[in-house]
C-alpha cells in the first residue's frame, strides 16, 4: 500500500462547519476544543471522504443548517509514498497538481513542487455522495473510486463503534482488508448458507412453519417456507462473524464481548497489520475505556507507526503522550472574522472554524504538567502558587467550592517574567483567557495587548498582590499579619515580629501595637511589606511570608471577611463577574 498525507483540507457545508480550511501535521495530529466545537465533525469528515464502505446513505443532517441545495464538499490534497498508485488504478492521464508553499500550483513545475492528488467527496442536493479526482483548474475529473480508497487505507475509532466494526467482517472494516475481504467472506457465506437450520428444529416449530407454508399456498403466495439465515438490510451476513478468543469453538468468547479498551486496543493492532500498516487513522476520544497508562501506550504505539493520525481527546494522559512524539496539537475554534469586508474579500464564504496551532515551550510544558489548563473551557493564568491560591479563594467566593465544574482551571505560569508567554502563547492559540498577575511595572505595553483580549486582574501603581491586600487592610488587622503568617509559614509568630523590629530598628521586646504607635501605619505597614516580600539577595530569592498556595488563599479569606468592603474588591468583583460571562453554561 501507497502511504498517503493529507497535505490540505477544506470542508465546505458539512453537518455543523460551514467552513474549515486546515494544513495538518504529517504525523500524529492530537485537536482538543470545546464541547461540541467540531472536533467529531472533523474527524467524520476525513472518515466519510476516505471510507471504503461500499456505500453511505447520506442524511439532511449531513448538510450546514439543512440546506440541501446548498449541498457541501470535503477536498483533501493527497501527497503518496508511491505515485504507481495512478497508474494501477488505471487514470489514462493522472490528474496530478503541484503543492508547493501551501498552495496548488500546475505540474509539471521547475520550482519542486510536490505532486499531489486531489480528492473530492460532494453532497449533492439529492443526498447522494459523489467522489472525486480533481484535476488543475477542475477540468480534469476522475472517479475516486472505492477501490482506490480502499487501497489508501482508513483505520477509524469512534466512540461510538466502540472499534467493534474492526474486529468483525464487515466490508471496509479492518479485519476484512487484512483478510483480504472478498475470499474469506464468500467462504462464510457458503458456509453459513449451508447451515441446516430448518432440518434442525423439533417437530413443533416445523409444524408451526408448515402452517405457514400451507396458508401461503392457498393464497397463492411462493412456498414452500423454511427458516433460514437471512440478515438485515445493507448488512451482510458475514458482517455476523467476527473475532472469538479461546482454544476452541465450544469455549470461545467474541472478542466483541471484552471491555471497551480492550476492544479499541485490539482494532487499533489489527489495522496496522499487513497491508493496512500505513492507513490513515482517525481516532475519536481514545482515551474511553482506558486508564492512564493504557492511554499512554496508545498513543505511543499509534504516533510509533509513522502513519498520519488525527486523534481528538479530552484526556492530559494523552496529550502529555503526544508531546513526546513527531505530532502536533491544535485547538478548533470559532475562525477569526476576516481581515477585508465579506464583499470585498477573494473568499466565497467566511470560515466558521479554524485550527490553531498549540506550539512552543510554554504549551509543551503546560501539555506536561498541567495538562487540563488546555482542556478547560477558561484557564486563569496565575503568576505563582501565592496567585493560584489567592484566585482559588475568590472563585470559591463567587461560584463555591466546585468552580472548576465551570471549566474554570487555575494555572501556575511559575514567576512574573514566565507568566506573559504562557498567555501569549494561549491566545495565539485560540483560547479564551484570564489571568492574575502582579503590576511590576515590567513590559507594560505588553500587559496592555494582553489586556485587549484577555480579562487581567492587576493592581495599581505597580503593586504585588501583598502590598495590594495588605495595605487595604485597617489598623487593627494589619497589627495581626504576624501572627496569619504562622499559618503558613509553620514558624512562630516571634520569628515574623523580630523582622518587623529589625526593619524598623525598634527596640527589642515591643510588642505589634507598640511599634504601630510609635512609627504609625505607613512606616508599620512599609516594614511588614519589607518582610513579608524580602527583596532577592545576590542570586537567592529569600521565601516570603505568603509565597504558598495556603498564602494566597489565606489573604483573598483576610480580605473577603473585612466588612464594609474596601474598594480593592471592586476590581476583584469585576474580575469575578467577567469570569462568570466567560463561563457561563
Amino acid at each position: 500500500m501507497a502511504s498517503a498525507i493529507i497535505r490540505h483540507l477544506e470542508i465546505r457545508g458539512f453537518r455543523g462547519v460551514r467552513g474549515l480550511s486546515w494544513s495538518p501535521h504529517p504525523e500524529l495530529n492530537v485537536i482538543v476544543g470545546a464541547a461540541d466545537g467540531g472536533k467529531s465533525t472533523l474527524l467524520e469528515a476525513i472518515a466519510l471522504l476516505f471510507s471504503p464502505a461500499p456505500n453511505y446513505g447520506l442524511s439532511e443532517f449531513d448538510y450546514h443548517g439543512r440546506n440541501l441545495d446548498a449541498g457541501f464538499s470535503i477536498q483533501a490534497v493527497l501527497s503518496f509514498s508511491d505515485i504507481s498508485i495512478m497508474r494501477d488504478e488505471g487514470f489514462p492521464a493522472p490528474p496530478m497538481q503541484g503543492w508547493l508553499n501551501g498552495k496548488l500550483i500546475d505540474l509539471p513545475d521547475e520550482a519542486g513542487a510536490e505532486a499531489v492528488l486531489v480528492c473530492r467527496l460532494t453532497g449533492t442536493p439529492d443526498q447522494e455522495p459523489h467522489y472525486d479526482v480533481v484535476g488543475a483548474g477542475g477540468e480534469i475529473r476522475a472517479p475516486f473510486s472505492r477501490a482506490m480508497r480502499r487501497r489508501i487505507g482508513l483505520a477509524r475509532l469512534g466512540v461510538a463503534d466502540r472499534g467493534d466494526r474492526d474486529i468483525r467482517l464487515v466490508q471496509g472494516g479492518a479485519l476484512d482488508r487484512y483478510l483480504q475481504g472478498q475470499e474469506v467472506r464468500q467462504t462464510v457465506l457458503q458456509a453459513v448458507m449451508k447451515t441446516p437450520l430448518h432440518d434442525q428444529l423439533d417437530a413443533g416449530p416445523k409444524a408451526a412453519l408448515k402452517a405457514i407454508s400451507d396458508g401461503f399456498e392457498t393464497r397463492n403466495l411462493p412456498h414452500p417456507v423454511r427458516l433460514g439465515l437471512v440478515g438485515t438490510p445493507g448488512v451482510s451476513l458475514a458482517a455476523s462473524v467476527g473475532l472469538t478468543v479461546g482454544a476452541d469453538d465450544p469455549t470461545s468468547l467474541p472478542l466483541s464481548a471484552w471491555g471497551t479498551g480492550t476492544r479499541r486496543l485490539a482494532a487499533l493492532e489489527i489495522s496496522t497489520l499487513g497491508v493496512s500498516a500505513e492507513a490513515i487513522a482517525v481516532i475519536d476520544e481514545p482515551e474511553t475505556g482506558l486508564e492512564p497508562y493504557r492511554q499512554r501506550v496508545f498513543i505511543r504505539d499509534l504516533a510509533a507507526h509513522g502513519r498520519q493520525a488525527f486523534v481528538t481527546t479530552h484526556a492530559p494522559a494523552v496529550l502529555a503522550q503526544a508531546a513526546k512524539a513527531a505530532s502536533q496539537t491544535w485547538r478548533i475554534g470559532d475562525a477569526p472574522p476576516p481581515t477585508l469586508p465579506f464583499e470585498e474579500s477573494t473568499v466565497e464564504e467566511p470560515a466558521s472554524h479554524a485550527l490553531f496551532v498549540m506550539a512552543g515551550a510554554e504549551l509543551t510544558l503546560i501539555a506536561a504538567t498541567q495538562a487540563e489548563a488546555l482542556f478547560a473551557k477558561l484557564p486563569v493564568v496565575c503568576e505563582g502558587a501565592t496567585e493560584v491560591g489567592f484566585a482559588t479563594r475568590m472563585l470559591e467566593h463567587r461560584f463555591g467550592e466546585g468552580f472548576s465544574c465551570r471549566g474554570i482551571y487555575c494555572l501556575d505560569a511559575g514567576g512574573h517574567f514566565k507568566a506573559l508567554p504562557i498567555c501569549k502563547a494561549l491566545l495565539a492559540a485560540g483560547f479564551p483567557l484570564a489571568a492574575v498577575v502582579d503590576d511590576e511595572g515590567k513590559r507594560s505595553g505588553s500587559w496592555a495587548t494582553i489586556s485587549q483580549a484577555a480579562n487581567l486582574l492587576r493592581w495599581d501603581n505597580g503593586a504585588c498582590l501583598e502590598t495590594a491586600v495588605l495595605s487595604a487592610m485597617p489598623d487593627a488587622q494589619l497589627q495581626e499579619v504576624h501572627l496569619w503568617a504562622e499559618q503558613v509559614t509553620h514558624r512562630n509568630a516571634a520569628h515574623q515580629l523580630a523582622e518587623i523590629r529589625r526593619e524598623l530598628a525598634a527596640e527589642k521586646g515591643l510588642s505589634a501595637a507598640q511599634m504601630f504607635a510609635d512609627a504609625g501605619r505607613d512606616a508599620f505597614l512599609a516594614a511588614v511589606l519589607a518582610s513579608a516580600c524580602p527583596k532577592p539577595e545576590a542570586n537567592k530569592k529569600p521565601r516570603g511570608w505568603f509565597k504558598s498556595f495556603d498564602g494566597g488563599y489565606l489573604l483573598a479569606d483576610k480580605l473577603l471577611a473585612l466588612s464594609p468592603a474596601p474598594a480593592l474588591m471592586a476590581k476583584v468583583e469585576a474580575f469575578l463577574a467577567a469570569v462568570e460571562a466567560a463561563t457561563a453554561p
